[in-house]
């Protein structure tokens, strides 16, 4: 139910272009024979190699004509700005060709190029670092095409579109005209991450000094019960009570006093960002957001990786709900193999500028515990929860939505 929140598109942005006019060599060939035909029938009188050199004279202008024409009045519109899709979904990139003029469009081509390094989305017959596709076009006078690219997302991660190539030729195939447009704004088409469910920490959390209540863990919440009720799939045997079940004569669970979490910080603690176990983190951090979402806990997600001319850190601050979710998945969706790993103290540093003590803590990855800002916060309070792809194997475990 909550990934259905998430499928959105942003507004449409219209490209900018560039023209760029290439000639065939027959085309070339007959820009330079027909004023020779032309002068050599002057000059010897001859009427039907005048009249040749005339109407390749003729031909050759017209078809500039035209170009120049489609060249002004051909436009690409409507990019879609962001698409975002789950892995395993069927999508399309629309595109819309407009000829506001007068003359018909009687035979083109439209390539549109996709950048797909990451191969987050599979095309038919794609390279391996990009995808063109090549679509035929015939377009009468003020009209509009709709041209669909379809495509199948794979994994987490994006596609760029990059261009819209448009190849227009005259009705004898003599001359070819390309135009090209371009994305003002970027256009991705990006695949969010799944989600897998980490095996519960084997170490109890400790409960944050104050008036604020604070979960053992993030997997489960134990308080004063206030009653009971029928028991329903999913619910924890350990809550099973036992006695009201004999008294009721079906099984009844605890039902405990609403609690008031604190601000969850989830540190995705990356060595490299090309293996699978790069993706189990993810993964991990998605299924706590999730969780956070579920249980209206506000979080804040940093990871130690670091944007081009930028001295912070990945960061994602004092998010709640479903836009929380989807800005963190987004972020997720978006970290690329060559990334720029920092090093892990520079985050806790990072953290501690904001003069901020995190109440709950979720590492993900490799330990900082010989970090002095990991101990003075442990020492003072902060529930810790330590998640490693390589600790606590709990095979097939999926958290279900």
């Amino acid at each position: 139910m909550y990934f259905k929140r998430l499928k959105f598109r942003q507004k449409r942005k219209e490209p900018s272009e560039n023209f760029q006019i290439r000639y065939v060599p027959r085309f070339q060939w007959l820009v330079y024979t027909a004023p020779l035909l032309l002068l050599l029938g002057y000059l010897f009188s001859l009427l039907p190699v005048i009249l040749a050199g005339l109407s390749g004279l003729l031909f050759v202008g017209w078809t500039n004509l035209y170009f120049w024409w489609m060249n002004k009045h051909l436009q690409v519109i409507s990019f879609d700005q962001a698409q975002w899709y789950f892995p395993n979904d069927a999508g399309k990139l629309a595109i819309q060709v407009k000829n506001p003029g007068m003359l018909p469009v009687w035979e083109a081509e439209v390539r549109i190029r996709v950048h797909n390094t990451s191969r987050a989305v599979a095309f038919e017959d794609g390279s391996p670092q990009s995808d063109e596709q090549t679509f035929p076009l015939v377009l009468g006078p003020k009209a509009v095409k709709e041209i669909h690219l379809p495509f199948t997302t794979v994994k987490r991660g994006t596609a760029d579109l990059r261009a819209v190539e448009l190849t227009l030729t005259d009705p004898l195939r003599f001359g070819k005209v390309t135009k090209t447009f371009y994305p003002k704004a970027t256009t991705n088409l990006c695949v969010y991450p799944t989600l897998s469910m980490p095996a519960p920490p084997a170490e109890a959390a400790r409960q944050h000094p104050g008036s604020e209540l604070v979960p053992f863990t993030p997997f489960e919440n134990r308080l004063e019960p206030s009653g009971t009720r029928d028991y329903t799939y999913g619910d924890n045997v350990r809550n099973i009570d036992w006695r009201a079940t004999a008294r009721m004569q079906h099984t009844q669970v605890r039902t405990f006093e609403t609690e008031q979490y604190q601000m969850w910080t989830i540190i995705l603690h990356l060595n490299e960002t090309s293996s699978q176990n790069f993706e189990t983190q993810v993964q991990y951090a998605v299924w706590y957001m999730m969780r956070a979402e579920e249980k209206q806990i506000p979080f804040s997600l940093y990871i130690n990786l670091q944007y081009p001319q930028s001295q912070g850190v990945v960061s994602l601050l004092h998010k709640e709900g479903a836009s929380g979710l989807r800005e963190g998945m987004q972020l997720l969706a978006k970290i690329r193999a060559q990334a720029v790993i920092t090093p892990l103290w520079k985050t806790y540093a990072f953290i501690k500028q904001r003069d901020v003590i995190p109440p709950v803590l979720i590492h993900i990855g490799p330990s900082g515990e010989d970090l002095p800002s990991y101990q003075v916060w442990q020492a003072q309070g902060t529930v810790v929860t330590k998640t490693a792809p390589d600790m606590h194997e709990r095979q097939g475990a999926q958290w279900s939505v």
